[in-house]
């Protein structure tokens, strides 16, 4: 990946560093939607001098929950695929470190 700025026709904040973290094409949605839910909890927290009732905090607590185990699950998924890779990766490393000896 390129370290240089993502220019966009539609006037957007240059991220350098999203180049560095994510591939754009293929994370761009599931980016998104972490900012869409983000957003929607933001907007559930109580303005100062406010508190939530009981019934609210709980059904934030399982809103919060539910959110989190999707999170794990989701992220369980992909290190399924993830984590052979990089085993080969380093296996394959060893072994061309070890032959150049």
């Amino acid at each position: 990946m390129s370290p240089k700025p993502i220019k966009s026709d539609s006037g957007q904040i240059e991220l350098p560093v999203l180049d560095e973290v994510v591939d754009p094409d293929n994370e761009r949605a599931r980016l998104m939607k972490a900012l869409d839910e983000l957003s929607k909890l933001i907007d559930r927290v109580p303005k100062a001098g406010n508190t939530l009732s009981d019934t609210e905090l709980d059904a934030l607590r399982q809103d919060l929950n539910a959110k989190l185990i999707e999170m794990f699950e989701e992220m369980a998924e992909r290190m399924k695929h993830v984590i052979p890779k990089m085993v080969e990766r380093t296996l394959r490393d060893h072994l061309d470190k070890k032959n150049e000896k």
